[in-house]
């Protein structure tokens, strides 16, 4: 059930930071229709979440035992009705937080050297959330939620802080990117000609190349785009991590290229290694 106003009679106002206790539900209609979004987020891969982990086990135990237990009206169950309605009321309130933080607690879309940090950074705020909502079980968890969502709000730039760090994320990427064209011309060594991709190798830059000396090799160009996307995540501009999640997916192809480039450079030198000892045979 998306929302409460679907059960006839059951409309209450959201329980937010600074709201009194919701209005309580009839208790059979609180017990059915907090365990419906509890399930949900339990269920939902989208979420990250355990049933069988805390909070969420001890939550689950209680509500699906109330919903057991209330199948219809009940004198006398109205701390019971409140709790589960204020519950219920805070699940709904922080679904899409929660959401937010399992679409972005995807080790994998990071860089792998600030992904640690990244994912610590998901946990912590989910945590906090957490905490609310085991709060809410007992009363309003206004102060629990106001930090949840604080720390919520100032998550993305402490994120963007990671991507912009000197010598890691996107400007070490960028870094080993370059190396990693420089390493074409090494393995080359210093008589075999260019490879039958100049134009290819004249874009990521690659020493020896036929690259345009005016800047414009890819391995320069992210460089430099990386040191205005950090002065204006400095100045505080908002968009830095878009711009830079572009960036990061243009080095990415630029890298990819110097692996394929170094690949065909260490096929050619065993090609070439026959060759070098027929000479040697002839001396």
């Amino acid at each position: 059930m998306k929302s409460k106003d679907a059960v006839p009679g059951t409309a209450t106002a959201t329980v937010s930071p600074g709201d009194p206790d919701p209005k309580a539900l009839r208790i059979d209609v609180a017990a059915l229709s907090t365990k419906r979004w509890l399930d949900e987020i339990v269920t939902d891969a989208r979420y990250h979440v355990s049933a069988r982990k805390p909070p969420w086990d001890a939550l689950k135990t209680r509500v699906d035992a109330a919903a057991t237990k209330y199948t219809g009206p009940v004198n006398g169950a109205h701390d019971e009705a409140l709790r589960l309605t204020r519950l219920g009321e805070t699940i709904n309130r922080v679904r899409m937080q929660l959401l937010a933080l399992g679409a972005a607690n995807n080790r994998d879309a990071y860089l792998p050297d600030i992904a640690d940090e990244a994912t610590a950074l998901i946990a912590h705020v989910r945590q906090l959330y957490e905490t609310g909502l085991q709060a809410s079980w007992d009363g309003p968890a206004v102060t629990e939620l106001g930090a949840a969502d604080a720390a919520f709000n100032t998550l993305w730039y402490r994120i963007s802080t990671l991507y912009m760090q000197e010598g890691k994320g996107a400007n070490a990427m960028v870094l080993s990117a370059g190396a990693a064209a420089a390493d074409v011309r090494q393995l080359r060594g210093g008589n075999r000609p260019q490879s039958i991709y100049p134009h290819v190798e004249a874009d990521i830059g690659v020493p020896g190349s036929n690259a345009p000396m005016d800047g414009r090799g890819a391995n320069v160009v992210a460089l430099q785009r990386w040191e205005i996307l950090r002065e204006q995540f400095l100045r505080g501009e908002t968009g830095t991590l878009t711009k830079v999640t572009k960036l990061v997916q243009d080095v990415q192809v630029m890298a990819g290229l110097a692996a394929l480039l170094s690949t065909i450079e260490i096929f050619h030198s065993f090609e070439d290694e026959p060759l070098r000892h027929r000479r040697r045979a002839g001396q």
